[in-house]
């Protein structure tokens, strides 16, 4: 019952945390954490993406491809903002073909551009028509 009431005396601290983005909306990733949990993999699985890969012969073709995508989590860290994950991809995605430098250019910005994080993955699979 004392938590409840803890939470109920925190609700304005909760959903007014004083922490802004760019864009004036608050922003929840920034708050300190308090519980200190660490998660080995917080993102997004299955996130389905047109890719483009080369193929043999030198073509390009546009593949419907799932993206699973995560970080570390550390436990001074209170989330991860699951949209950027997305945009990163759907940004590299329309610029690069998928090779090892897309692999590698997607996961240098997961790790810097989603708050430094220190540890990332990215696992991309076609899907079947």
């Amino acid at each position: 019952m004392k938590n409840i009431e803890a939470l109920r005396n925190k609700r304005e601290d909760i959903m007014n945390p004083g922490i802004k983005d760019e864009s004036g909306l608050n922003d929840f990733q920034k708050r300190p954490n308090e519980v200190q949990i660490t998660i080995p993999k917080v993102g997004i699985e299955r996130f389905r993406i047109p890719l483009n890969f080369e193929h043999a012969d030198g073509s390009v073709m546009t593949h419907d491809s799932e993206a699973s995508m995560f970080v570390y989590l550390e436990a001074h860290k209170t989330g991860a903002n699951m949209s950027r994950f997305c945009k990163i991809l759907q940004a590299e995605g329309a610029e690069q073909i998928v090779n090892n430098n897309f692999y590698k250019t997607i996961l240098r910005k997961y790790r810097t551009d989603l708050r430094d994080y220190e540890d990332s993955h990215l696992f991309l699979r076609h899907t079947s028509n």
